[in-house]
């Protein structure tokens, strides 16, 4: 199961789905601090750094980082791309 975490926070949510056995292959917060605790503990999750509250965002045209070399995240970035999501959460 894949997922995409909106309003991830420093990833609690994202965890407790990664221990259930869901790829939370991308993830938002509008607070830069919020991102980089996210990105630090899941570091397999393709992060953006954005407000989603107030702007449409087609998650299919996103980048993936520069610096993403590993297998695991092109994966995941393909998958957001192509829209194979399983779920989507979101909470303010």
């Amino acid at each position: 199961m894949i997922a995409i975490d909106l309003f991830a926070g420093l990833g609690g949510f994202t965890e407790g789905a990664r221990q259930a056995g869901v790829h939370v292959a991308f993830a938002a917060n509008h607070w830069p601090t919020a991102v980089e605790w996210h990105t630090a503990n899941h570091p397999e999750t393709v992060h953006a750094c954005q407000d989603i509250t107030f702007e449409r965002v087609d998650y299919r045209e996103l980048e993936p980082a520069a610096d993403r070399e590993d297998r695991e995240a092109r994966l995941a970035f393909l998958a957001v791309r192509r829209a194979q999501i399983d779920e989507l959460w979101g909470r303010p």
